[in-house]
C-alpha cells in the first residue's frame, strides 16, 4: 500500500470516527489496524485512536481505555520489564483520546498522570515532540475537569492549580506523590539512564515547553466560572520587566485563557478589546504610535499584536455560531488593521511571522462567529487575504493557507446547514482544532499534532430549519419571526421583561440562533396560516426543531407560494394590472360607459311612448261612448245573418230528401 493510499485510508477512518460510525467496528478489526508496523502505519494508528475515542466521548469505555493505555508508556504497570516502541505522534493521539473518553468525569488517576505528563522531562536521546506532548496533556487534563473549577470531587488534594501555576510561571517541579500512577515515576527520577544527553534541564520546569499546555488546562478547568482570583494569575504584565519575561505568543494564550475564565465579562467592542483588563498600560500609551509602514516592530508592539489576537480569539469562541453583528464588526476592524500591517514591504522575518499569526487568528475568529452563513462580504475578505498570502513569500505560508482554507470552510459549513456550538465541550474541541501555532509544512507536528485540526467536527451543530407544505409535501419558503433571549444572557433573567427580548426576521430555509436562547418561532401570514412553536415551553415543539428540522405549514386559498409569486402580484386578493395596459383599459371603460348610457336613454324613450299611448287610449274610450253602441249593434246584425243562413240551408236539405223518395216510388 502506497503512502498516498495509507493517508487516504487514515483520513477515511478519522472521518468515520468523528461521525460516530466506528462504534460498529469489531475489536478484532481494530487489533488488525493496530498490529501493523507502527513505523509504516503510524498515521493509520493515529486515525484509529482518535476515531475510536471520538465515538466514546465521556463514556469511560474500558475496551477503548485499554487500547489507549497501550500507547502511553506512563500507564504501563510497575512490574513491566519491557517497553513498547511507540511513535511520538501515536502517544500524543492516545493522550488526547484519554481526555475524550474521560471528559467531564474528574477521574483521579488519569488526571494525576496527565498533570505529571505536562512537565515530563526528556528521558532519552530519541526524537520526541515534547512541546506537542505537553500541550496535548494540558488539553486532556482540561477536558477531564472541564468547567468544574475547584468543585471537582476527589481532586482537591492534588493541588492542581498550584502545580499548573508552577508550569506557567516557573519553579521547581512537584515530585510524584502517588504510587498509583505506575511507571510514570521513572520520568521524574534522576537516574543516569533516564537523563538525556541532548537536552539538559534542572529541577525547575521548562516554561517554554510546559506553559502552553498548563495555561489551556487552567482555562478549561475554570471555564465560565468567573473566578477572579484564578484569572489574576493570567492577567497581562504591568511592568516592563514582566513584559520582557513573557513571550508574545504566550501572552496570546494567557489572555485567551483569562477571558475564558471570566466569560461573562467578554464584550464585543473595540473599547473592551483595548481596555485595561486586556492591555498593559504601557501598551495603551504607544498603541497609536505603531507605524503601518514600519520595518522593524518593537517588543511592545509585538505584545500589542498578540494581545489583540488573543482577545479576538476569545470573542470568536464566545459568539461562535451566533451570527452576532457587533462581534463581526470588531474582529473585522482588527483584521483590516493587521492585513495592512502585513502588506507592508520590508518587514523583518520575526515581525512577519507574528503579524501573519495575528491575521490567521482573526480570520478564524471571524469565521467562527459567522459559521454556516456564507456571508459574501467575509468571503471577499478571505479571498483578499489568500491573494495577499500568495503574493508574499513569507516563512510559514503553508500554515497561513491552511488557516484561510479552514476559515472559508467554516463560513460554508455543511453547505449552509451546519454551524458551530459554543458549549463547554465545543469550546474545548475548537481550542484543540484552532490552536494558534500553525505548522511550517505538512510534516510539522512539533508544537501541535496536525490531526487535531479536524476535531472541530465534534463542535458542529445542525440548526437549519426548512418548511414544507402539508398538502404537497414540497419544500417552500415562508417568513419566520424568532423570539430569542439577548446573546450573552440567560432565559431566566429576561422572562419577566419581554421588552428585552429580540425578534429576528428570517425566511426558510435558514439557520436558527442557539436553541437554548430561542423562546418561540412564529410562521407569519398572510399567505400561510399562522403557527407558533413554543420551543422553550413545549418539548414536542423543541423536538420538531432539534430532531426533525421541518415545520409543516398550510397555504391559504387564493395565494401562491413565495417561490411562484415572490412579489405577491398574482394572488386573487392582490391582482394588479401592468402600467403599460392602463391606456387601452381606460378607453375600453369609457366606451362601455357611453354605450350603457345610450341604451339607458333608448329604454327610457320606449317606456315613455308606451305610457303615452295607453293614456290616449283610455281618454278616447271615455270621451266617445257612441262607438261602443255601434260596435254592439254590428255584432248583433252579424249574429242574425248567420242564423238566417243556417235556417235556409236546413230547408234546402229537406226538399232534396223529399224529391229522392218520389223518384224511387
Amino acid at each position: 500500500m502506497g503512502t498516498d493510499s495509507q493517508e487516504a485510508h487514515a483520513g477515511l477512518l478519522l472521518a468515520l470516527g468523528l461521525q460516530g460510525h466506528l462504534k460498529v467496528l469489531d475489536l478484532t478489526k481494530v487489533y488488525e489496524y493496530l498490529a501493523r508496523d507502527s513505523k509504516v502505519q503510524a498515521i493509520t494508528t493515529v486515525a484509529m485512536l482518535l476515531g475510536m475515542s471520538s465515538c466514546h466521548v465521556s463514556t469511560r469505555d474500558q475496551a477503548v481505555v485499554k487500547m489507549l493505555s497501550i500507547h502511553v508508556p506512563s500507564l504501563y504497570p510497575e512490574k513491566a520489564t519491557t517497553d513498547l516502541e511507540v511513535q511520538p505522534g501515536v502517544q500524543i493521539a492516545a493522550i488526547y483520546g484519554l481526555g475524550l473518553v474521560y471528559m467531564e468525569t474528574a477521574n483521579r488517576r488519569i488526571a494525576e498522570v496527565l498533570l505529571q505528563e505536562i512537565g515530563r522531562p526528556p528521558s532519552d536521546d530519541k526524537h520526541f515532540d515534547r512541546e506537542s506532548y505537553s500541550l496535548t496533556a494540558g488539553l486532556a487534563l482540561g477536558m477531564i475537569t472541564l468547567g468544574m473549577g475547584n468543585t471537582a470531587k476527589g481532586l482537591s488534594d492534588l493541588d492542581i492549580e498550584s502545580r499548573l501555576l508552577s508550569y506557567i510561571q516557573g519553579g521547581r517541579s512537584a515530585p510524584n506523590s502517588s504510587k498509583s500512577s505506575g511507571r510514570n515515576n521513572k520520568f521524574f527520577s534522576c537516574a543516569e539512564d533516564n537523563i538525556s544527553s541532548i537536552v539538559l534541564e534542572g529541577e525547575k520546569a521548562n516554561v517554554t515547553v510546559t506553559s502552553p499546555g498548563a495555561i489551556l488546562a487552567l482555562g478549561l478547568m475554570y471555564l465560565r466560572t468567573n473566578n477572579a482570583s484564578i484569572s489574576t494569575y493570567l492577567s497581562p504584565p504591568q511592568t516592563e520587566f514582566q513584559m520582557e519575561y513573557i513571550r508574545p505568543d504566550i501572552l496570546l494564550l494567557r489572555l485567551l485563557a483569562r477571558n475564558l475564565i471570566m466569560w461573562d465579562t467578554i464584550e464585543a467592542t473595540v473599547e473592551w478589546v483595548e481596555g485595561k483588563d486586556n492591555m498593559p498600560h504601557m501598551i495603551n500609551a504607544i498603541k497609536e504610535q505603531i507605524p503601518v509602514s514600519a520595518v522593524q516592530l518593537l517588543p511592545f508592539e509585538h505584545a500589542y499584536i498578540n494581545s489583540v489576537a488573543g482577545v479576538c480569539f476569545s470573542i470568536g469562541l464566545k459568539y461562535a455560531g451566533t451570527f452576532y453583528d457587533p462581534a463581526q464588526k470588531v474582529i473585522t476592524h482588527f483584521l483590516d488593521y493587521f492585513t495592512k500591517l502585513y502588506s507592508c514591504p520590508g518587514l523583518a522575518p520575526v515581525s512577519v511571522s507574528m503579524v501573519e499569526t495575528a491575521v490567521n487568528v482573526c480570520a478564524l475568529s471571524l469565521s467562527l462567529v459567522m459559521a454556516g452563513t456564507g456571508n459574501v462580504d467575509i468571503l471577499r475578505i478571505l479571498r483578499k487575504l489568500r491573494k495577499t498570502m500568495l503574493t508574499r513569500e513569507a516563512q510559514g505560508s503553508y500554515g497561513s493557507n491552511m488557516a484561510i482554507a479552514m476559515a472559508t470552510g467554516f463560513l460554508f459549513l455543511g453547505g449552509g446547514s451546519y454551524t458551530l456550538s459554543n458549549s463547554n465541550r465545543a469550546i474545548s474541541y475548537l481550542l484543540c482544532s484552532l490552536y494558534p501555532r500553525f505548522p511550517q509544512n505538512t510534516r510539522d507536528n512539533r508544537y501541535h499534532l496536525q490531526a487535531f485540526r479536524h476535531m472541530y467536527v465534534l463542535a458542529t451543530d445542525q440548526r437549519s430549519v426548512i418548511a414544507r407544505d402539508i398538502d404537497t409535501e414540497k419544500m417552500v419558503s415562508v417568513p419566520l419571526e424568532v423570539l430569542t433571549v439577548p446573546i450573552g444572557r440567560k432565559k431566566g433573567d429576561n422572562e419577566e421583561k419581554k421588552k428585552e427580548h429580540v425578534r429576528l426576521a428570517m425566511k426558510t430555509p435558514c439557520l436558527l440562533p442557539p436553541l437554548d436562547s430561542v423562546i418561540e418561532i412564529r410562521v407569519l401570514p398572510p399567505r400561510y396560516w399562522e403557527r407558533v412553536l413554543k420551543v422553550s415551553l413545549d418539548s414536542s415543539h423543541l423536538e420538531i426543531i432539534s430532531k426533525h428540522k421541518t415545520i409543516y405549514v398550510k397555504r391559504k386559498a387564493g395565494y401562491l407560494s413565495y417561490d411562484d409569486d415572490e412579489a405577491g402580484q398574482r394572488s386573487l386578493a392582490n391582482r394588479v394590472f401592468p402600467k403599460q395596459q392602463l391606456d387601452w383599459i381606460q378607453k375600453l371603460e369609457q366606451d362601455l360607459s357611453e354605450q350603457d348610457r345610450a341604451n339607458q336613454k333608448a329604454e327610457k324613450k320606449k317606456d315613455t311612448s308606451k305610457e303615452e299611448e295607453e293614456e290616449e287610449g283610455e281618454e278616447s274610450v271615455e270621451d266617445k261612448p257612441e262607438k261602443k253602441e255601434k260596435k254592439e249593434r254590428e255584432k248583433g246584425r252579424t249574429r242574425r245573418r248567420r242564423r238566417r243562413r243556417r235556417r235556409g240551408g236546413r230547408r234546402s236539405r229537406r226538399g232534396s230528401r223529399r224529391g229522392g223518395r218520389g223518384r224511387r216510388r
